[in-house]
């Protein structure tokens, strides 16, 4: 059972990686998406106490981003050549489109 229990996080976190990338400040949405994929979403991702909705097609992905913390914080969302610069107050939440 330990060795399959292994095996499902590891997979369980390759599709996280499809999904969300956080690389020090920047958060990247669906940085490694297979080509044949026109559209995915995700719900309830937590980074750098963000919680983040996202969706995504070809032509749009859209975020909607909450400050599950105490305190202010900063990110930049990332899709494809696409950045927006986030603040965020406590409990704070934003939505955006982004045009990859």
């Amino acid at each position: 059972m330990q060795y399959f229990s292994t095996a499902q996080a590891a997979l369980c976190s390759a599709l996280h990686a499809l999904l969300l990338q956080e690389h020090g400040a920047e958060l990247r949405l669906f940085p490694a998406l297979p080509p044949a994929w026109d559209r995915c979403a995700f719900s309830g991702f937590l980074a750098a106490g963000l919680r983040l909705d996202a969706s995504y097609e070809p032509s749009r992905v859209a975020v909607t981003v909450r400050n599950e913390t105490d305190r202010s914080r900063r990110a930049v969302l990332r899709a494809g050549a696409a950045a927006r610069r986030v603040e965020l107050a406590a409990g704070a939440e934003r939505s955006l489109t982004l045009a990859p």
